[in-house]
């Protein structure tokens, strides 16, 4: 999708369909090359969990909808990439379960240390409850 929509010839047609995101289109441009480079990651078997993003997401810097506070804009680690998911989610479905099925996640591997993908903590080591932010609500 990420060379598809590169490769249309009208601006355009760029900017109507990024508007339907509520993004710009050069965010959005950036935001497709990072999905097909973690989709690319996960079907090749390799690891997802505590890594930099080679490819980042650019940062969301003026949102129209529900986003994540700047401490929360570490564009180079995956939790930034699920929030980008998320933001992508929202508009394209409103009703998707993506936030349950991440929970489930979590619950399931109990003793994997969820900060490894990018969450911030308060300074003393206790992470910052992620599920405050508005796009997780």
């Amino acid at each position: 999708m990420s060379h598809l929509y590169r490769g249309l010839k009208n601006n355009s047609d760029k900017k109507r369909i990024a508007d339907f995101f509520e993004l710009h289109p050069t965010v959005f441009t950036s935001w497709l090359h990072t999905l097909t480079y973690v989709r690319n990651i996960c079907a090749h078997h390799s690891r997802l969990w505590n890594r930099d993003l080679a490819i980042e997401p650019e940062l969301l810097i003026k949102p129209k909808g529900n986003w994540i506070t700047t401490r929360y804009e570490n564009n180079k680690r995956v939790f930034y990439f699920l929030c980008v998911l998320r933001y992508l989610l929202n508009r394209a479905n409103p009703n998707n379960t993506m936030q349950t099925k991440i929970e489930n996640l979590f619950l399931k591997y109990p003793t994997i240390p969820i900060k490894f993908l990018g969450i911030p903590s308060d300074g003393n080591g206790n992470l910052l409850n992620w599920k405050l932010e508005k796009i997780w609500q």
